[in-house]
């Protein structure tokens, strides 16, 4: 019937309507160009390439598409975003990122090429744009260090594959910083960081092309949400033992032996120490650094009695490992810790030692305070506890400071200002005031140009409205007898015994 019409009709505009307003929900909330705990957005601010022939000797697999006699192989790539579509007028470098849209044997929406020999009419495309897929994925540690991928689809037919992907690895690296590339045109070089690029030698179809990077964004972010590690993380630091309130010993100070003086530590988070000999208040934090038996990545150091040419090392530094964590509250105070892995240390029964520091709160410790000599600062006065446990397995060396920026964790408060803090519940209400006032507005429109002109005709399904309004009267008026017991008085007139039944 037409009133049936009516109400379906309008229930699919609400539909669409609901379905519009979770579509913008999801690409406001949910990007589909990003990962959590990795730094993406400097890889989708550029285009990049890489050229293979400075990296490695070209082959087949190293560069499919290439034929015997060729001498370079340029792969230009893009993440979240087509590679350029310019045309001839544009500079060299712009013509050969855009020679896969260019060519007419591929659409528009090529995000890794390759161009041999500066070929712009023979490209080959490794893999496509698409808007509606994220490419960044989380990917499995290798040798330790932490990893993400990206994937690449829908590539070209040649070589014999009948199609191309592509997967390229990023590896923690915190030397890798792309930031640093310069950009011509927009297209910025990373060759020099390109661990490995190779087709997999096994024809599967598609075909799956691998490329692995070294990319600093890998690495974790050198934070703790709530926390302020800012002060921690730009210094040098160091604390002398003998001047604390702890007593000098083998526990406070491993390596110390009796009759030893002074133990200073000198530490760093999210860096390594310093490897300077040419000024001299930086020898002694470097002298981990400098010693011939240990890497060039210290990060916790002991120099006792100021003997640079035996300095402990405690910790080195990882890249790829989460600096600070969330610690219990300590005696009702928030705390966070950072955690060293093991090293080689032989003292006592001690073959390994792993390094804990724990914050604790206290408002007055303002690290910021502290006066640096050459980028080197004395957290000395906010040390509490420095202990070795030599039971563990491996040892543990505890330090626990007090510092202000573990009060926390600070609530992050959401700009009231945003279509983001607008509360869902208040969404769906302005969604059903809307509609209500378009299906009034049309159903009026609609029954004035039928002929109807008294209010009761005009407005949309008023008898259909006035019976729900009376089904609902008549349903709180049952509910309020059964609630208040009106009807008692009719059922108390009947038999009350069995026998007079």
């Amino acid at each position: 019937s037409g009133l049936h019409l009516k109400m379906v009709s309008r229930g699919c505009l609400l539909l669409l309507l609901l379905c519009s307003l979770s579509n913008l929900g999801y690409a406001q909330f949910h990007p589909l160009c990003g990962l959590q705990d990795y730094n993406t957005s400097v890889l989708k601010a550029k285009y990049w390439k890489v050229d293979i022939q400075k990296h490695t000797t070209l082959t087949q697999l190293t560069c499919p598409g290439w034929e015997s006699g060729n001498k370079n192989c340029t792969v230009y790539f893009s993440f979240c975003q087509p590679l350029p579509n310019k045309t001839s007028t544009a500079s060299e470098n712009v013509q050969e990122a855009s020679a896969c849209n260019h060519y007419k044997a591929f659409g528009l929406n090529a995000s890794m090429c390759t161009v041999i020999d500066g070929n712009l009419t023979s490209p080959k495309p490794y893999g496509a744009y698409s808007p509606a897929l994220n490419p960044f994925i989380k990917g499995d540690p290798i040798d330790g260090q932490r990893t993400f991928l990206a994937n690449y689809s829908e590539g070209g037919k040649f070589f014999g594959c009948t199609g191309m992907n592509t997967e390229v690895t990023f590896l923690c690296d915190s030397n890798a910083d792309w930031t640093q590339r310069i950009a011509v045109n927009g297209i910025a070089d990373v060759t020099p960081y390109l661990e490995s690029a190779e087709r997999n030698p096994i024809i599967v179809h598609p075909c799956m092309y691998l490329m692995k990077f070294r990319y600093i964004g890998a690495c974790p972010s050198c934070s703790l949400t709530g926390y302020d590690t800012s002060v921690l993380k730009k210094k040098f630091w160091k604390v002398d033992i003998q001047k604390s309130k702890i007593p000098l010993s083998s526990f406070s100070c491993p390596g110390y032996v009796k009759g030893d003086t002074t133990c200073t530590l000198y530490f760093s988070f999210c860096q390594s120490l310093p490897n300077i000999t040419t000024v001299a208040d930086l020898k002694e934090a470097s002298s981990c650094n400098q010693y011939s038996g240990y890497n060039s990545s210290a990060s916790i150091c002991a120099v006792i009695n100021s003997n640079i040419n035996s300095p402990k090392l405690y910790a080195t530094y990882n890249a790829s490992q989460v600096p600070f964590k969330e610690e219990k509250p300590i005696d009702g105070k928030t705390a966070f810790f950072t955690s060293y892995r093991e090293n080689e240390f032989m003292v006592g029964n001690c073959k390994e030692i792993k390094t804990l520091i724990t914050f604790l709160c206290d408002s007055t410790a303002n690290w910021n305070e502290r006066i640096v000599v050459n980028d080197v600062a004395d957290a000395t006065p906010y040390l509490n506890d420095a202990i070795l446990d030599n039971l563990a397995s491996p040892c543990l060396y505890i330090l626990e400071f007090r510092y202000s920026g573990a009060c926390g964790p600070v609530p992050i408060v959401a700009p009231t200002s945003s279509p983001a803090g607008i509360d869902p519940g208040w969404i769906l209400i302005i969604i059903f005031i809307c509609v209500v006032i378009l299906y009034l507005a049309v159903g009026s429109i609609v029954n004035v140009a039928l002929g109807k002109r008294t209010p009761t005709e005009i407005f949309p399904n008023y008898s259909l409205w006035i019976k729900f309004i009376l089904l609902i009267v008549d349903g709180f008026r049952f509910s309020l007898n059964a609630i208040t017991c009106f009807q008692c008085a009719k059922f108390s007139k009947g038999p009350t015994k069995y026998e007079e039944l």
